[in-house]
């Protein structure tokens, strides 16, 4: 996925501004979103945090620019070799790294589940939350 949008960021001009403005405009959505359900009692919807995640990391110009920056000095090939089994191994090794940590992370979190689940803990993290991705989205949008 890295290298399919760094390539297109390379071939097409203002496609790089193009999802710096969506993801701008996610991250309002989700600021606005975080504040709503500050005020709420709804339950979450299943699987929503995985989604909304997902859409964050993709929408993310910085893994482009990273990816962009670092691997096309393992794709060179030397020798012969297959600069595109390099890059997945580096992709691969990339994707398993970061379930580890994740995964560490929801280890972490489920031990203070009981802190987090409260409703005046949950209300004031979402109002936190929702400012700083308000901010966030703002300072991408106008960067």
């Amino acid at each position: 996925v890295a290298v399919g949008v760094a390539a297109i960021y390379r071939a097409v001009p203002g496609a790089e501004r193009a999802v710096q403005l969506v993801g701008g405009v996610f991250l309002l959505y989700l600021g606005v979103d975080a504040l709503r359900s500050a005020e709420s009692d709804r339950p979450s919807p299943a699987g929503g945090g995985v989604r909304e995640g997902f859409l964050v990391n993709a929408l993310n110009p910085q893994v482009a620019l990273f990816f962009l920056a670092f691997l096309p000095g393992f794709a060179a090939g030397g020798a012969g070799g297959d600069g595109g089994t390099s890059i997945a191994v580096l992709g691969a090794t990339y994707a398993a790294l970061t379930a580890l940590y994740l995964g560490g992370v929801a280890v972490v979190a489920d031990g203070a589940a009981d802190v987090l689940r409260s409703e005046r803990t949950g209300r004031w993290l979402d109002r936190v939350a929702g400012g700083i991705l308000l901010l966030i989205g703002a300072w991408v949008l106008t960067g």
